[in-house]
């Protein structure tokens, strides 16, 4: 019999031998100890949130620069009511900060958690610029015309007697269906008339009066009265057709018509357009009591009007 031989076949290689194994190298003691440090950073802020010695009590909380702001309003914002303790060490001051701004009276807020148990507050609240008189209502606002607070938590101290160029003056709303609501803004161009007349003092016009006061009617718009003296009728104001920009001259015209009339003028119209300065109408008032010295909040004081 004839024996069968295996042939090779051209082209083909035999299979690599596979690489010997490295032996295993001993974890690195660096990273055994970057474990155990996970595990005892969990383990501590498990124990640091579940223990009662870092937990806020919200009645403990510290605020601080708070006049128009109720306590607990800030709470509330805070979440710190009822049976709620938060661990300190968890606590988003920033978060807390953002929600206690969201307040009408709040301008800006810092909020500070110390452990092991303690939470500051301090605010920085608006400061009123106007007072500002609907009806029966009465708002205090900010320069940038935002009622931020009811006149009723003003003191009478700082309400003043609400002339022009106060420390805090007043503007009577007379017009019919207004209503400012807590939070409201302004129109811009009643908040450019306010900065402007608001400013307008007896002694810029060099008038005898002893006080001015502002006032806002559908007849007539803006006024300024002197009580028992006389009443000046500035207009209405919008951005396009009779824009607060030509206030300096009406201030200017009203000047020069009291240094000829104030004695016996009862009533000034200022003109709106340049070439005329505006009208008067002569007659001696009779002298109107004025009570804004001791306001009351709410109350609303009517200028005199000419017949």
């Amino acid at each position: 019999m004839g024996v069968l031989r295996r042939h090779k076949v051209a082209g083909r290689r035999p299979e690599p031998a596979p690489p010997p194994r490295q032996p295993r190298r001993p974890l690195p003691l660096a990273r055994v100890v970057g474990v155990v440090g996970i595990v005892a950073v969990g383990a501590s802020l498990m124990w640091l949130t579940s223990d009662p010695a870092f937990s806020v009590d919200p009645a403990t909380v510290r605020l601080s620069g708070l006049h128009y702001t109720d306590p607990a309003a800030v709470r509330h914002q805070m979440r710190l009511v009822g049976d709620v303790h938060p661990a300190t060490v968890v606590i988003s001051t920033r978060s807390l900060e953002t929600a206690i701004e969201q307040l009408p009276t709040v301008a800006s807020a810092r909020v500070r958690a110390i452990l092991p148990d303690q939470l500051t507050v301090t605010l920085t609240e608006r400061e009123p610029m106007v007072a500002w008189r609907v009806g029966q209502d009465g708002w205090l606002m900010d320069v940038d015309g935002t009622a931020f607070a009811p006149l009723s938590m003003a003191t009478q101290d700082e309400l003043g007697d609400g002339s022009t160029g106060s420390a805090l003056p007043a503007v009577d709303d007379l017009r019919t269906g207004t209503a400012v609501a807590l939070g409201g803004t302004l129109d811009p161009v009643d908040l450019d008339v306010v900065r402007t007349l608001g400013n307008v003092t007896p002694d810029l016009i060099d008038s005898r009066a002893a006080a001015l006061f502002l006032s806002l009617d559908d007849r007539d718009g803006w006024a300024l009265t002197a009580p028992g003296q006389w009443r000046a009728v500035f207009g209405h104001y919008s951005e396009t057709l009779a824009s607060p920009s030509r206030i300096p001259y009406q201030v200017q015209c009203l000047r020069a018509l009291l240094a000829k009339t104030e004695k016996t003028v009862n009533g000034v119209t200022l003109a709106v357009s340049p070439d005329a300065c505006g009208t008067y109408v002569p007659g001696t008032p009779e002298p109107i009591p004025h009570t804004r010295r001791t306001p009351r909040p709410g109350a609303t004081h009517r200028p005199t009007r000419t017949p």
